[in-house]
């Protein structure tokens, strides 16, 4: 269901990895175990392509990185906007 080549990493590390994701979330939030899995597992899925096209591992991190920041800001400023609201 996401992709982690079977040749490349094997199936205990990828358990581990999603359960790290998982634990990870719980402590932090206390919920959307699931979701955060879910997400990850989309991440890696669309990752594919680049992956195949020959694009480096690191660039796609950026990328993902870039895109985190763009979202954080996002939703900070639509919070400052909704809070004047109220």
């Amino acid at each position: 269901w996401c992709y982690f080549p079977e040749t490349i990493v094997s199936r205990a590390f990828r358990v581990k990895v999603f359960g790290d994701i998982a634990r990870a979330q719980d402590a932090e939030v206390g919920d959307g175990t699931t979701s955060v899995v879910l997400l990850a597992g989309e991440l890696l899925r669309e990752s594919k392509a680049f992956i195949e096209d020959g694009v480096s591992p690191h660039i796609i991190i950026k990328g993902y990185r870039r895109a985190a920041q763009l979202v954080s800001s996002f939703i900070a400023l639509n919070r400052i906007a909704h809070s004047r609201r109220v």
